[in-house]
């Protein structure tokens, strides 16, 4: 059988059995003590984090709006992502060309990127030359506030994805974790394409890169951060100068019943809608598959030839980074399958030779976390003998206690499962 198989409704959550598993305390680093975090909130809503820092020559920037792919209207699935391929491609006072020498002079970087929930552009730069960071500021504010989105550049961009979600048809393991997303979330937001579709992505307009942009990056449901090496009272001055602009976002916002989230972003007569600034959201039943049992997906390439099927076997993600639970619920999943020494791939690959590589890949978020799933690819006369294993190592790990030595060398390496 020549396929890629895609299997959801597995219900699986570490520790569901009641227990909960024993993480043996860590030793806390040493060094310096977190810097103090400076808050406060602009006039026109924005809220600022600075951070200072002079431990090492270097300053992040970030700044979040709170609304991501989630917004992109019906129809024009893939404008978030577009927006944000597009928002170092040029700005009211530089062309592409110049914003690319200006980042690549001061060894800096500015990058955007929309999620499902988020739209942010970050950015870094070395303070060794003193002018550097406010040339680096500078910049940074015409990326947030000014960005042109030149036709021609957007043109470019939006054929180069067009043509990435064409080569995706020979990508079999995009085409399962696709599988996976639609079976899993059928009408929900996190079913539609992010990247957007071949109907959606042509039929997209510059004008409504603008649209979205005048709407999404607003202060009014948005936040600002610095840290790293800069003066904390001319930072805060120069923020307030900068970013305080009183008609900035003006009657875009329409409040919601979540704080710190837009509703509806509107201007004119045009509106976005924001799913995810209702607090019934999360619980929304709406949002995702029900299931009856385990549902099986095959997308079948009808290439007799082909020698690996790739699949996916997994279910909805439960936990938010926000719950109690999620750092014991992180650090067990890596146990399963997060690196090459993780279990699943222990059995798989080192043990049986089916693969050259399993691996548990878990998504996560603050307002609901997405998939969790077994990823990995064999021959296809070894699918039933994988999915059986892999079954059968998810039930070990959920019902068996883990050996505290190897809850204790996980967690070791395991530095970021807090977050």
């Amino acid at each position: 059988m020549t396929a890629s198989w895609i299997c959801a409704g597995l219900m699986l959550v570490l520790g569901a059995n009641g227990t909960k598993p024993e993480i043996p305390p860590l030793p806390k680093p040493a060094g310096p003590a977190m810097p103090n975090v400076e808050r406060f909130s602009l006039p026109n809503g924005l809220s600022v984090l600075l951070m200072p820092n002079h431990a090492n020559p270097y300053v992040e920037a970030r700044f979040v709006a709170r609304a991501g792919s989630s917004v992109d209207p019906s129809g024009k699935e893939g404008l978030a992502q577009l927006t944000a391929a597009m928002m170092t491609n040029g700005t009211s006072r530089h062309d592409e060309s110049q914003v690319a020498d200006l980042i690549e002079s001061m060894g800096a970087s500015v990058t955007a990127n929309a999620s499902l929930d988020s739209f942010e552009i970050a950015g870094s730069v070395v303070t060794l030359e003193p002018d550097d960071l406010m040339v680096f500021l500078d910049l940074f504010t015409e990326i947030v506030r000014r960005p042109s989105f030149p036709k021609e550049s957007f043109e470019r961009t939006k054929e180069l994805r067009v043509s990435a979600l064409q080569s995706m048809a020979n990508n079999h393991a995009a085409l399962a974790d696709a599988g996976l997303r639609a079976l899993l979330y059928s009408n929900g937001l996190r079913g539609r394409p992010p990247t957007g579709s071949l109907d959606s992505l042509p039929a997209l307009a510059r004008e409504d890169l603008v649209a979205f942009h005048e709407r999404v990056m607003i202060p009014q449901h948005s936040v600002l951060a610095f840290a790293g090496d800069f003066d904390a009272a001319a930072m805060r001055s120069w923020v307030e100068d900068t970013f305080g602009d009183s008609s900035w976002g003006r009657e875009v916002c329409q409040p919601s019943d979540r704080a710190g989230f837009c509703g509806q972003m509107c201007q004119g007569t045009v509106c976005y809608a924001n799913p995810l600034a209702s607090n019934v959201y999360a619980d929304s039943p709406v949002t995702r598959a029900a299931f009856q049992g385990i549902d099986v997906l095959v997308i079948d390439r009808g290439e007799p030839n082909l020698s690996q099927v790739h699949w996916r076997l997994g279910q909805d993600n439960p936990v938010t980074i926000l719950d109690p639970t999620w750092p014991a619920f992180r650090l067990g999943t890596q146990i399963l399958g997060g690196d090459f020494t993780a279990r699943l791939n222990t059995l798989l690959r080192v043990q049986e030779g089916l693969t050259y590589g399993a691996h548990f890949n878990v998504d996560f978020g603050v307002n609901d976390s997405g998939s969790m799933a077994v990823s990995t690819e064999v021959t296809p006369r070894d699918v039933g003998r994988a999915v059986d294993l892999s079954l059968r190592e998810i039930d070990r790990i959920v019902r068996e206690r883990i050996p505290a030595g190897e809850l204790e060398a996980r967690a070791r390496l395991c530095s970021f499962c807090a977050f």
